[in-house]
C-alpha cells in the first residue's frame, strides 16, 4: 500500500512540475513594445552620458579641493615653521636676558660684599686714631685741668 502511494504522489509531484498552462507560453513583442524599449535604451544610454560627465566633472572638482587643500597645508607649514624660528629666537633671547640678570645680581651681591669689607676695614684705622687722640687728650688733660674736667663730664676720663 505504501508502494502505491508513494508511485501515486511521484506522479502527481512531476504531473504538477512539467504542466504547462496558457500562463506559460512565450510572448512576442509588438513594435510599439519594441520602440518603447529603443526610447528606454536611449534614455538609459542620455542618462548614463550624463552621469559620467557630472562624475567626471566631480573628480574635477575634487581634485582642484584636494591641490588647494595641499596649497592650504603648504601655507600652515610654512607659519608654523615661521613660528618656530620667531619662538626659538625669544627663547635665545630669553635665555640671553636671565645671563644678564644672573650678571646683575652678581654685580650686586658683589658690591654689598665690598661696601661691607671696606666698611670694617675703614672703620679699624678710625678706631685706632680716635684711641690715639684719647690718649694725647688724656696726656695733655693732666697738664690742663680744664680740659680734664671737659673729659670728665663727656665721659673720656
Amino acid at each position: 500500500m505504501t508502494k502505491i502511494i508513494a508511485t501515486l504522489f511521484i506522479l502527481l509531484f512531476s504531473a504538477i512540475c512539467f504542466a504547462q498552462d496558457e500562463n506559460n507560453q512565450a510572448v512576442s513583442f509588438t513594435l510599439a513594445d519594441r520602440d518603447r524599449l529603443i526610447r528606454n535604451e536611449a534614455a538609459i544610454k542620455s542618462l548614463r552620458n550624463e552621469m559620467n560627465s557630472e562624475i567626471g566633472s566631480l573628480r574635477n572638482e575634487m581634485k582642484s579641493l584636494r591641490n588647494e587643500m595641499k596649497s592650504l597645508r603648504n601655507e600652515m607649514n610654512t607659519k608654523f615653521e615661521a613660528q618656530q624660528i620667531q619662538f626659538n629666537s625669544f627663547q635665545k633671547q630669553f635665555d640671553n636676558f636671565h645671563t644678564l640678570m644672573y650678571f646683575i645680581l652678581g654685580g650686586i651681591f658683589s658690591l654689598i660684599i665690598l661696601i661691607f669689607w671696606d666698611r670694617r676695614s675703614a672703620i679699624a684705622p678710625a678706631k685706632k686714631e680716635i684711641a690715639n687722640i684719647i690718649n694725647v687728650l688724656k696726656q695733655y688733660a693732666e697738664e690742663n685741668p680744664k680740659l680734664a674736667e671737659i673729659l670728665r663730664n663727656a665721659g673720656i676720663l
